[in-house]
C-alpha cells in the first residue's frame, strides 16, 4: 500500500521519517474522538484511583490508555493492518501482527523524558498469528517490558521492538516556545557535540523510525498546553532483530 500523507527521509541524528496531513479531515475528526473517549474515561479511572498530581509513572508524566481490540474501531483509520505492514516494509521487518498501541497525553508542565532508544524486549502472552489480525500486547496477563506472570495461566513470549510510530493530535495553536517536542539525539548523553532534531506536535503528522542501539530520543517538557499523541511499536523475534543490530538490545528475562 501507498503510505497515506506527505513522508519524507531524513538520516540525521539517526535515520527517520516524518509526515504530514497524514488522514483526512473525516478520518482524523474520528480519530481525536475516539482520542478524547479514551482520555475522559482514562481521568476518571486515575481520580477514582486517588491520582493527584501529574506523575502517574516513576519517570513518564503521560496519561495512558491502551489501545486493545476493544477500541481499536476508533481509531482503525490511522491504526490499519495494511498500513502498519508497510510500514514494516519500509524499515525492512515483516511485519507479523503484534502491536503495542497506546494514547499518551501529557498533562501540563509534564516532566522533560530521559534519553533512551526503544530497542528493548518486549513480551506478549502466547500470541496467536492471524493472517491480517493484530494481536495487541496482554498486561493484565504479563508484564510487557519483563515477562513477569500476571496470571497463572500466563504463557509469556519474548520479542523485540522494531518499529516506533508517534502520531499527533489534539495540539491545536501549537507554536515554538510552547515545547512538548520529541526530540531526536545522536547519542545518549546531551553534549556541546551532540546533534540533535525538535519534531514539533503539530496535528495530523507523524514521526516513524526503526528501533536500533542508535535511535535515541526524549520527550521535552510542554510549558503552555497539554501535548497529545498516539504511539505504537511494531515487533518481531529477538533473533531477527539482533541479526540485523546484534548489540544493544535491552533485554530482559522472564521472571
Amino acid at each position: 500500500m501507498e503510505l497515506p500523507g506527505k513522508w519524507q527521509e531524513y538520516k540525521s541524528p539517526f535515520r527517520h521519517y516524518t509526515a504530514k496531513d497524514v488522514l483526512g479531515e473525516n478520518e482524523y475528526l474520528k480519530t481525536l474522538n475516539a482520542f478524547n473517549e479514551c482520555i475522559i474515561k482514562k481521568k476518571e479511572t486515575l481520580l477514582r484511583d486517588g491520582h493527584k498530581q501529574n506523575q502517574y509513572y516513576e519517570k513518564y508524566d503521560a496519561i495512558i490508555s491502551a489501545v486493545t481490540n476493544q477500541n481499536i474501531d476508533g481509531f482503525s483509520s490511522l491504526i490499519s493492518y495494511s498500513f502498519v505492514e508497510a510500514l514494516g516494509q519500509l524499515i525492512k521487518f515483516p511485519f507479523n501482527g503484534l502491536l503495542d498501541a497506546a494514547i499518551h497525553s501529557h498533562p501540563l508542565n509534564s516532566r522533560s523524558g530521559w534519553i533512551h532508544t526503544d530497542y528493548c524486549s518486549a513480551w506478549f502472552n502466547d500470541p496467536s498469528f492471524n493472517q491480517h489480525c493484530f494481536c495487541f500486547a496482554d498486561r493484565s496477563k504479563c508484564d510487557y517490558f519483563s515477562g513477569k506472570k500476571l496470571k497463572d495461566d500466563a504463557m509469556p513470549v519474548e520479542y523485540a521492538r522494531v518499529g516506533t510510530l508517534i502520531y499527533f493530535l489534539g495540539n491545536d495553536k501549537w507554536q515554538t516556545g510552547y515545547g512538548g517536542e520529541t526530540v531526536l539525539f545522536n547519542s545518549s548523553v546531551k553534549t556541546s557535540n551532540t546533534r540533535t532534531k525538535f519534531i514539533a506536535p503539530e496535528n495530523n503528522t507523524l514521526l516513524f523510525f526503526e528501533c536500533s542501539p542508535h535511535s535515541y530520543h526524549s520527550f521535552i517538557t510542554n510549558v503552555v498546553q497539554p501535548r497529545n499523541s498516539i504511539i505504537f511499536w511494531l515487533h518481531c523475534t529477538v533473533e531477527d532483530a539482533q541479526q540485523k543490530w546484534p548489540q544493544g538490545l535491552n533485554r530482559t528475562k522472564s521472571i
